[in-house]
């Protein structure tokens, strides 16, 4: 008995450009946005770390916009994507947002 067989190979994912901080400077409070494009099959899972703190995000299509609302300067490393069927590439690519103190309100006022 002849039985047909079909083999289908996923490619792996990866950033198709860096991450692109769209607000790399803000008050403290404040939005900042981070896009993120990525070639392969979707949904994804992206791995990073904020200011040391592993995370993940699900980011269901490219380009994705990621919002954050950082309390201080923050550093995110992307270091990892895991594509719909599971295949995994490690990248690297990083982005900060600089998050600006608040003025200082002297007493009596």
């Amino acid at each position: 008995m002849n039985q047909d067989v079909q083999v289908t190979v996923h490619g792996v994912s990866r950033f198709s450009q860096n991450p692109v901080v769209l607000d790399p400077l803000i008050c403290r409070g404040e939005k900042a946005d981070i896009e993120l494009y990525i070639d392969g099959e979707s949904p994804w899972t992206v791995y990073y770390t904020e200011n040391g703190k592993e995370k993940n995000i699900q980011v269901p299509s490219s380009p994705f916009i990621f919002t954050t609302y950082p309390d201080s300067t923050t550093l995110f490393i992307f270091n990892k994507l895991k594509s719909a069927y599971g295949c995994e590439s490690n990248i690297y690519a990083n982005g900060q947002i600089t998050v600006r103190k608040m003025p200082e309100v002297p007493d009596g006022i």
